[in-house]
């Protein structure tokens, strides 16, 4: 099963990263800027992982991500962020 992790770069993102891999998931895990953070030091070199640096205001760019995503797990922007609806909107995964 692969997942895709919006907002992963994140401290909670990081660990639930950690749980999924744990579990066996393939990670797809995004973010809209960089993902070199000391949290995720150990997550990114795993064979589960794949990193994607992509912005929430580019659907179309997500949207690739999302139709190999089987879970779609959202940890992405603050409430009330602007950029927050784009993401929304795509469709696919159902949230478990």
């Amino acid at each position: 099963t692969t997942v895709l992790l919006l907002g992963g770069r994140s401290f909670i993102g990081g660990h639930v990263c950690r749980v999924l891999i744990q579990r066996g998931y393939r990670v797809l895990l995004q973010s809209s800027k960089t993902l070199r953070y000391d949290n995720l030091l150990d997550v990114l070199p795993h064979p589960l992982v794949t990193p994607i640096v992509c912005p929430y205001d580019q659907p179309e760019r997500l949207g690739q991500w999302m139709a190999q995503a089987d879970q779609l797990i959202f940890m992405a922007a603050p409430p009330g962020k602007q950029t927050l609806g784009h993401a929304t909107r795509l469709s696919k995964p159902s949230f478990t």
